[in-house]
């Protein structure tokens, strides 16, 4: 698949030298860095989300021991 990606100067210059570097092609390095990329970003949304879950799981737990043993006073008569 073809895409096409607008650079600045100063994007392009460092892409030319990692390219060189790496010896690999311009595309083959801006392919690994969007591989790096969405790795990254995929892995901060999971533990945003994980923090976020555990935040709810702590507030529910909370509310439950405040409530806990409440309604066996109901259940028991």
């Amino acid at each position: 698949m073809v895409t096409i990606v607008r650079l600045d100067k100063l994007q392009e210059e460092k892409l030319v030298k990692v390219a060189d570097v790496l010896h690999k092609k311009k595309s083959e390095v801006l392919q690994d860095a969007l591989d790096y990329y969405a790795e990254y970003v995929i892995s901060q949304k999971k533990v945003h989300f994980k923090k976020i879950v555990d935040k709810v799981k702590e507030a529910d737990f909370e509310a439950y021991k405040t409530y806990e043993g409440t309604t066996d006073d109901v259940f028991e008569r």
